[in-house]
């Protein structure tokens, strides 16, 4: 397992300590929280990045829309014959 990149050093030293120990199954849950701890932390993390990213997006499509129908307004309101 140590060879392989599937998992990480923390992984496999826990369960080289659980396999030495005779308590496999409690380090393997010990594992799987701590690598379940550091999962949520990346989401956290990654939606921390895009929060932003995505309101600019949706300001930019509102923005788009609004000039898309006041445009065609304006337009017409400045060839009209006075």
């Amino acid at each position: 397992m140590r060879l392989s990149r599937d998992f990480s050093p923390l992984v496999t030293y826990m369960i080289a300590a659980g396999e030495q120990n005779g308590n496999l199954s409690e380090m393997l849950d010990g594992s799987a929280d701590a690598l379940e701890k550091e999962l949520n932390h990346l989401i956290k993390r990654l939606l921390l990045i895009l929060e932003p990213l995505i309101t600019v997006f949706v300001a930019f499509i509102i923005g788009f829309i609004a000039i898309a129908m006041y445009l065609p307004i304006f337009n017409i309101v400045s060839f009209a014959p006075n």
